[in-house]
């Protein structure tokens, strides 16, 4: 069960920005 690299890659950024929203 791996994940494709665009969806881990889209997560990773979408993360990354409510991180940033968040603190």
């Amino acid at each position: 069960m791996s994940i494709p690299s665009s969806i881990s890659f889209f997560l990773t950024l979408s993360g990354g920005k409510i991180l940033i929203t968040l603190s």
